[in-house]
């Protein structure tokens, strides 16, 4: 049960990160750190996956279920930094 209220965090942040409120604040700090954020986006998601390897047993679905969709979260945020910061520059 716990790994699938992980899942649907992560897809929530997802979710919360594309609305207009939040990029507003986002794009100030994104300017000044550019293509850095990336990079800690990219270990904050790393530390998680390895935390979720560590911690539970990788044969059940519920776990593949949170691993896939903290990962498609992670990927989708890159991604939407990445073009954000081409935007900007």
């Amino acid at each position: 049960m716990a790994l699938i209220s992980i899942a649907v965090l992560a897809l929530i942040v997802m979710i919360i990160t594309c609305l207009p409120v939040t990029q507003r604040y986002f794009y100030k700090y994104l300017g000044k750190i550019g293509y850095w954020s990336l990079l800690i986006i990219f270990i904050i998601y790393l530390l998680i996956d390895i935390w979720l390897w560590l911690r539970r047993p990788y044969k059940t679905a519920d776990f593949w279920l949170t691993f896939i969709s903290i990962n498609i979260a992670g990927m989708v945020a890159i991604a939407k930094t990445y073009f954000d910061i081409k935007k900007l520059k």
